[in-house]
């Protein structure tokens, strides 16, 4: 059977990553799960939880983005000047994963329509925050003979889990309740910061 060197190769510079990268690496991939699972059940549940159609999901989305845009513009870079590219990792995560867990129980505290989209705003903005920053923080901490590895294993990773995502977010939506895909997604989030705090990404950044 034929070998493909290249892919000899790329599969041997994964393996002499170091230990660190690997567990960002760990890190996105458990972030990219949480959130392509909310991408991809969020238009149902609207519909579902709100009523909402499809000008109203499609306002909800551009609400989002321009969030997301406005943290990644101007705000992060502040926010990294001010204290370091983990505090910033750190409180998007925070936030994205708290605006998450309200979303998914505001239909029990509110049929407000703008009270959701001020929520989806922090979310985007939460968003804004860690998804630059972690992909900054991986190709800073590769070698310079890797960094293009590393971000291409980061962006397989990214596709994989869109696939992943709404799969296990479809299947919790009809398993459990409509809530529970974001509930789950903000586990997610959760888990990924609990594991890089406790495999001391958070600290090793700041201090190096």
């Amino acid at each position: 059977m034929h070998k493909n060197p290249e892919r000899i190769r790329i599969v041997s510079v994964l393996y002499r990553l170091s230990p660190q990268v690997k567990r960002l690496l760990a890190v996105h991939m458990l972030i990219q799960l949480g959130m392509t699972g909310f991408e991809g059940i969020f238009v149902v549940w609207g519909a579902l939880a709100f009523g909402l159609g499809a000008s109203d999901m499609a306002l909800l989305l551009v609400v989002a983005g321009l969030a997301n845009a406005l943290a990644q513009g101007g705000l992060t870079r502040v926010v990294v000047a001010r204290s370091s590219a983990w505090f910033s990792f750190a409180v998007g995560v925070g936030i994205t994963a708290f605006s998450l867990v309200m979303t998914g129980l505001l239909p029990q505290l509110s049929n407000s329509y703008y009270a959701l989209m001020v929520i989806i705003f922090i979310l985007g903005l939460g968003s804004g925050f860690f998804s630059p920053t972690l992909l900054a923080v991986l190709s800073n901490r590769s070698l310079p003979s890797q960094t293009a590895t590393v971000l291409g294993a980061a962006q397989s990773m990214t596709s994989f889990a869109r696939v992943l995502g709404p799969l296990w977010a479809a299947a919790a939506f009809g398993a459990l309740s409509s809530a529970s895909p974001l509930l789950l997604s903000a586990l997610l989030l959760a888990a990924a910061l609990n594991f890089a705090w406790h495999a001391g990404l958070l600290i090793e950044q700041d201090s190096g």
